[in-house]
């Protein structure tokens, strides 16, 4: 596969046991809410983000005279705490951004209150996964998003979304 799920977490026990880990939107939660049912993007509170990124990619540069270094990256602010996802994930996400979906909801609300066209500024940065898209075609849309975040920011990432929490069989 060309392209790996990653879940961060500041907690270790997730990467012994991930069965019940999920993500939290905080404080924008209600926002988020309305604003999606009012454009009909799928939402739920229980949620884990999926940070999507090229399968090759690494956060390690080496320095040479057996140095190296840790890259830091967006996903690094939710942890820096790696849980890998199975392949079988990716058949149940609903929805990727060319970024963090909660920044790119709330930009849109904003939008939205500026009276600017919401519709055209979702199509560029969000993507709705139908239940029946196939695998291949949800890979190519999650490596067409991280590619685009990393054009948006240079450490940029993708976050995907499983409306659900982690269960065991989740973990690669």
């Amino acid at each position: 596969m060309s392209i790996r799920l990653e879940v961060r977490t500041r907690d270790e026990k997730w990467l012994v046991s991930p069965a019940g880990f999920r993500s939290t939107d905080n404080e924008y939660a209600d926002t988020l809410a309305d604003f999606c049912s009012r454009h009909g993007i799928p939402y739920a509170t229980e949620f884990v983000s999926a940070w999507a990124m090229p399968a090759d990619s690494t956060q390690v540069k080496e320095l040479g005279g057996c140095r190296s270094t840790w890259i830091w990256r967006n996903a690094d602010a939710y942890g820096k705490e790696i849980l890998i996802l199975a392949e079988h994930v990716i058949d149940e996400l609903s929805l990727v951004t060319n970024g963090d979906f909660q920044n790119t909801i709330l930009e849109a609300v904003r939008l939205e209150k500026n009276g600017a066209d919401v519709q055209a500024y979702m199509q560029q940065v969000l993507f709705v996964f139908p239940p029946e898209m196939p695998r291949d075609e949800r890979v190519a849309r999650l490596e067409q998003a991280s590619a685009r975040a990393r054009q948006l920011a240079k450490l940029g990432d993708a976050e995907a979304r499983l409306l659900r929490r982690l269960v065991a069989s989740d973990k690669k």
